[in-house]
């Protein structure tokens, strides 16, 4: 099965996209041809479709999903696993942005400062006492960033 020139436009506008954005150019790909599917699609037409092999989508698609942007799927009398991506793009986001806050702002928020207040009385080195001076620094901007995380989650829960 070929792809449409439609198709294989917005994949290669994916692919630059994903690809600024560290995603690898098979995963870019196949987001961009299960974005477009209305359906459940199953691995075998997104390999055929993709001209890669299935063991190899199978792969990238069980990795993307952790996400949970892409959903797995079994049709009433077929053996094969179906996939789909949701379509709702703002609360994919949304999604995104709270699940970087939690996995990666919150333990960072919660951890810098003790290491800050661990080291902060304490006899260090010239060098040390600069790292220190950053490790400040990198705490204020943390802290910056949370805000403006916060409020562009705001802003996304009213889109």
């Amino acid at each position: 099965m070929k792809i449409t020139n439609l198709e294989q436009d917005f994949i290669q506008l994916f692919i630059d996209v994903g690809i600024s954005m560290g995603l690898d150019e098979v995963s870019s790909k196949i987001f961009a041809l299960l974005y477009l599917e209305p359906k459940p699609i199953c691995i075998e037409k997104i390999a055929d479709k993709l001209e890669y092999g299935s063991t190899s989508i199978y792969n990238k698609i069980k990795f993307m999903s952790i996400a949970g942007f892409i959903k797995k799927s079994k049709q009433p009398g077929s053996k094969k696993i179906y996939f789909y991506l949701r379509k709702d793009v703002s609360n994919m986001f949304k999604e995104h942005l709270i699940l970087g806050y939690k996995k990666r702002i919150l333990p960072l928020k919660e951890k810098i400062p003790l290491i800050i207040e661990k080291y902060q009385k304490s006899k260090l080195s010239k060098s040390d006492e600069e790292k220190l001076i950053i490790l400040k620094d990198y705490n204020k901007q943390l802290i910056k960033m949370e805000s403006a995380m916060k409020e562009i989650i705001k802003i996304m829960e009213k889109v």
